[in-house]
């Protein structure tokens, strides 16, 4: 009897059998009281489908479970630490603002009108601001 199919033929076939026997006997082993005469591509489609989303789904909850614990646990742990920097000696600021000294008006013009009289002459009223305390 002469050959139908060649040897790589067959075996590409024989391949593809073997794979679809494989994905059957899962969804068989997956699914009570499914037989495999009635696994049909429809079932297959479905039973693939189901099961790609329902693992990238658990798989996505829990890296994102891990995430939030890891945040959650570094926020804890930052605003634990900002508590005890509050309580150092150096936590206040180290920069003095000066306060205007604003008991001695002696009847000069405010600041606003001064710099209004002394329009474009900014050395004169940086050395007003400065006398008042304004620097």
């Amino acid at each position: 009897m002469p050959k139908i199919l060649s040897d790589a033929a067959y075996l590409a076939l024989k391949g593809k059998a073997d794979n679809f026997d494989a994905v059957v006997n899962t969804i068989v082993a997956s699914n009570e009281g499914l037989t495999a005469e009635e696994v049909n591509l429809e079932i297959i489609q479905t039973a693939i489908t189901n099961e790609v989303i329902d693992t990238v789904s658990t798989e996505r909850i829990t890296e994102l479970e891990a995430s939030v614990t890891a945040l959650t646990t570094e926020r804890d742990a930052l605003k634990t630490e900002n508590g005890e920097l509050i309580k150092l000696p150096g936590a206040k600021s180290a920069i003095v603002i000066p306060e205007a000294d604003t008991t001695t008006d002696d009847g000069a013009d405010s600041m606003l009108t001064f710099a209004q009289k002394h329009k474009g002459d900014t050395f004169a009223i940086a050395t007003e601001m400065k006398k008042r305390g304004l620097n």
